[in-house]
């Protein structure tokens, strides 16, 4: 998943900074809509409350009714040094990553 290739940027931004990055340029990645692939069409980084997201906009046209239009989070939380991730997803279930079932 794209998506989770930005866990690693987001992750050492916050080791560094002690906090999450506001964003793809803060954080050191390419532009959102730059970061695609055959089901999507951006990932954007953004930080609000102590945590970061990191979503996949899917495509709407050209994939699969269940996951036309929908989306994949990961958010992350600072946990003692370290950042915990957790995922959710408006895409049909058989479209989900494992971790995001």
């Amino acid at each position: 998943v794209l998506a989770d290739g930005q866990k690693g940027a987001v992750t050492e931004y916050y080791a560094d900074k002690g906090e999450f990055p506001a964003n793809n340029t803060s954080a050191g990645v390419a532009d959102a809509t730059d970061i695609k692939g055959k089901y999507v069409q951006s990932v954007t980084i953004a930080a609000a409350s102590g945590t970061a997201t990191i979503t996949a906009a899917l495509k709407a046209s050209g994939v699969a009714t269940g996951v036309k239009s929908k989306n994949l989070v990961l958010t992350g939380t600072a946990n003692n040094g370290s950042t915990g991730w957790t995922c959710s997803s408006s895409a049909d279930a058989k479209y989900r990553p494992a971790a995001c079932r």
